[in-house]
C-alpha cells in the first residue's frame, strides 16, 4: 500500500483538529442538543475525509470519529446534567438517570 500523499496528510491532520474542535465545543463540560447535533455534524465531515485516506493517520481518524458519534449519542440520550457535565436544557440531575449507558456496535454506526 502506498503511503499517504503529503496533500491527503494534512486534509487528514486538519479533519483531527476539526474533530476536537467540534468535541470541545459541542459536547464540552455545558452541551445542548444544539449543540450536540453541530458536533455529529462535523464528525460526518471529519468521518468522510477519513473514508477517502489510506494509511495510519487516517485510520486513527477513522476510529476517533467512531468514539465520538458513541459519545455523542449517549450524551443526547442523556437528558440531564450528572458530574462535571451539564445539559443547558436540562440543568438538574435526575434520579432516574443514574444509571450506566453501555454501547455496543449495531451494524455500521453505535446504538445504545
Amino acid at each position: 500500500t502506498p503511503a499517504t500523499p503529503p496533500a491527503a496528510a494534512g486534509d487528514v491532520a486538519k479533519a483531527r483538529e476539526q474533530l476536537q474542535r467540534a468535541m470541545t465545543e459541542g459536547a464540552g463540560v455545558v452541551r445542548s442538543s444544539g449543540s450536540l447535533a453541530e458536533a455529529g455534524a462535523a464528525v460526518g465531515e471529519v468521518a468522510a475525509v477519513a473514508a477517502g485516506r489510506e494509511g495510519r493517520q487516517a485510520g486513527e481518524l477513522a476510529n476517533l470519529a467512531v468514539v465520538a458519534r458513541a459519545l455523542l449519542a449517549a450524551a443526547a440520550v442523556r437528558t440531564e446534567s450528572r458530574g462535571a457535565h451539564a445539559r443547558a436544557e436540562y440543568p438538574d440531575p435526575d434520579p432516574a438517570w443514574r444509571c450506566r449507558l453501555v454501547q455496543g456496535a449495531a451494524g455500521a454506526g453505535t446504538g445504545l
